[in-house]
């Protein structure tokens, strides 16, 4: 591995995963719509940008492997190769060789992966004639001065130009790729710089070019030529130039000159035109480069910093809060002193300005959640070639905006979902044709914000689930009995699905069906305090519907009391809260319901399930009731007393700790007292458990 500066390499492999996810997405989008110029011009763009940064860092199997790439790209640019599905893969491979090797960089080694059988693959894909070189590795272009020292009367000239301090200058020239122009162009280059100085060495010669030898590049050693944006700007003047970059010889050669050189020709200068920059008017190419300028407005901060930022934030909003508590103490206190009062206007001028960091410190950790669902299409396309079917991934709500630690913990739920509805719920092509369904199949993934939660939706046009097919499947595998099959609702029965183990598959995948994954799928949405359900229609499709918090580091909350406890339910699972009427609760087959307003809700103590010191009696004389909703169906809690809403500072609960039942985290009040964050789905759950027989209780007592 070359020997590279750590922050220089950082820097490269944050570059390289951009450019690969572009890739990844644009690359799909081709298959879909392969006459798109603009598209294929981008695509090309970011292979060449790999390229040249790999190769300049001395990477050549990445450098080599973006070469063919490019060179592909370049056929399908100039017409000269259709894209097809063959073609798609070969470039997807190639992207994946080129994450692996990256994955390689990152851990501190360069892979030793073998890129052949990939460029192979690639030019038969392509439609290229094997032959005894189709094998081996392209190699990035070799440095100025290795070139240079094949040519005898070059090195005698360049040597005598150094001993005399002359300024040598380093032209390299990148002509647009497909042109029928290139060899005129390196013609017209290498005779304008010829004007200003002396060409001893090109690459290709002069000779080559004349034979029409030339390439899309074009390295030129000029002795002369003081002021290097002259010569920038007259190469740049030529049609057909893409890039030009001027550099001192020391420069181009990594050497330092004792004495420094000469002011003109230490500095590096390069343009980057750009097909859509060349034909431009001045003022269009002034907006253009605006617009580079404002996209470094930017910067990259590293994940851990931010984490231990928002921690730090988070401590301010529980001083806030106590120093809020303090201040009303003080004013009861001492109501007409005015030292008291401009404390109490300085506190509020604190709550204000820590209220406005923590919100942009939210804002900072908040990503569009299309920065997930970027990667599905690839993962869509992927499966349904495994499995021989045609599926669209269609997908909105991408600008929908959650914290970034929320959509780092659903990543898998979600590719869990993917799979299994490509893999289980679409059916295969005959099917489909036989019950009359377009081709190809649908899978519809969005986003929204409600009531403070992010709603995902995922939803296919596939074959749904057979309720019948679940209640059998789950007594086979014995998770639940014949009986209680018997009594559950079609709704209830297709709930089974998220039971461990439970799979509707007849036959194991390497796509799925072992019995693993929408299990992992709720596992992984309750990690975040969030909630799945599903509703299917047999031969209509399937909707898994997610509701996730919008972050998982502070949210408001309602404060309550049970026994000698202090607990707070996020805001937004609250419905309502009440007080409680010991006469609307009754007791059905050892099983407590609320009659309110008519609807029958399960009832909860929170004393009990939360195993709290209770007061004398039943429990239920002066208390309230807190309904919170976690899915279709509300529940009720009780607990002793309510207090205020308040922003909670989610903390965790520590490994001495570790899970504890009904309980998602922990926070500190103002006044030091520790609260617990209920976990209001794990609650709903319990309640669901409790009053199974939920529909017949209702008809019971109506």
């Amino acid at each position: 591995m070359p020997d590279i500066d750590p922050e220089e390499l950082k820097v490269f492999l944050q570059e390289v995963d951009e450019q690969l996810q572009l890739l990844d997405e644009d690359i799909i989008l081709l298959e879909k719509e392969p006459n798109n110029a603009d598209l294929i011009q981008e695509i090309f763009r970011a292979a060449h940008t790999l390229k040249g940064s790999s190769g300049m860092l001395g990477f050549q199997k990445m450098a080599g492997l973006t070469h063919v790439m490019e060179d592909t790209l370049d056929r399908i640019r100039s017409g000269k190769l259709a894209v097809n599905a063959d073609l798609i893969d070969s470039l997807l491979l190639c992207l994946d060789a080129l994450k692996a090797m990256t994955a390689g960089l990152e851990s501190g080694e360069e892979s030793d992966f073998d890129i052949r059988p990939l460029v192979a693959s690639l030019r038969e894909a392509a439609g290229d004639e094997p032959d005894a070189a189709a094998g081996d590795e392209p190699e990035p272009r070799g440095s100025i001065a290795a070139m240079v020292a094949e040519d005898g009367a070059a090195t005698e000239r360049l040597e005598a130009a150094l001993a005399e301090e002359l300024n040598v200058h380093v032209i390299s020239i990148t002509i647009t790729k497909g042109t029928d122009w290139a060899a005129v162009r390196c013609l017209q280059s290498l005779n304008e710089l010829s004007t200003l100085g002396e060409v001893i060495f090109s690459s290709p010669s002069q000779e080559e070019i004349e034979q029409e030898k030339a390439d899309s590049h074009l390295d030129v050693i000029l002795i002369g030529g003081d002021d290097p944006d002259a010569l920038r700007d007259i190469v740049s003047s030529i049609d057909d130039i893409e890039h030009v970059t001027v550099e001192s010889w020391a420069e181009a050669n990594n050497e330092r000159r004792s004495d420094g050189g000469t002011g003109a020709g230490t500095e590096k200068r390069a343009v980057d035109l750009g097909p859509e920059a060349r034909g431009k008017e001045p003022a269009e190419q002034l907006e253009m480069a605006g617009q580079k300028i404002e996209a470094l407005q930017s910067i990259r901060v590293d994940i851990d910093r931010l984490d231990a930022l928002m921690n730090l934030v988070g401590e301010l909003v529980i001083d806030r809060t106590r120093i809020a508590q303090l201040s009303k103490v003080l004013k009861v206190q001492y109501r007409d002193d005015e030292q008291i009062e401009a404390l109490s206007q300085t506190c509020l001028h604190i709550e204000k300005i820590v209220d406005e960091l923590n919100e942009g410190m939210m804002g900072v950790r908040m990503l569009p959640i299309g920065t997930l669902f970027s990667k599905f299409p690839r993962l869509v396309r992927d499966v349904a070639r495994a499995t021989g079917k045609a599926v669209d991934l269609v997908t909105s709500g991408e600008d929908t905006e959650i914290d970034r630690s929320v959509i780092e913990k659903i990543k898998d739920p979600l590719v869990h979902m993917l799979r299994n509805a490509v893999d289980h719920g679409i059916e295969s092509a005959k099917e489909r044709e036989a019950a009359g369904k377009p081709s190809p199949a649908t899978v519809h993934l969005s986003a929204h914000h409600e009531q403070g939660n992010i709603i995902l939706t995922l939803k296919d046009d596939g074959k749904g689930i057979d309720p019948q097919v679940m209640r059998t499947k789950a007594v086979e595998k014995g998770i639940i009995t014949a009986d209680v099959a018997g009594r559950l609702s079609d709704a209830e029965a297709i709930e089974l699905i998220f039971e461990p183990g439970f799979s509707t598959a007849e036959k194991t995948t390497g796509v799925s069906g072992r019995g693993v994954g929408m299990d992992v799928v709720k596992s992984g949405v309750a990690a975040v305090n969030g909630l799945v359900k599903v509703s299917s229609e047999v031969g209509k499709g399937t909707t898994f519907t997610l509701q996730l918090p919008l972050t998982l580091a502070t949210f408001r909350g309602l404060l309550v009391e049970s026994g000698d406890g202090v607990y707070a339910f996020p805001l937004s699972y609250v419905q309502e809260t009440v007080q409680l009427d010991p006469e609307t609760v009754e007791t059905i087959v050892g099983a407590e319901v609320l009659r309110l307003r008519g609807d029958v809700l399960p009832l909860l103590r929170l004393g009990d399930v939360c195993r709290n010191r209770w007061a004398e009696g039943d429990g239920l004389r002066d208390q309230f009731i807190v309904t919170v909703k976690a899915g279709d169906r509300p529940v009720a809690i009780s607990v002793d007393a309510l207090r205020e809403q308040q922003e909670i500072v989610v903390k965790s609960l520590g490994s001495y700790i570790g899970q504890a039942d009904n309980i998602a985290g922990a926070s500190i009040l103002g006044d030091g007292q520790v609260v617990l964050i209920l976990d209001v789905a794990s609650l709903v759950k319990e309640a669901t458990q409790r009053n199974r027989q939920a529909t017949e209780l209702e008809r019971s007592i109506s």
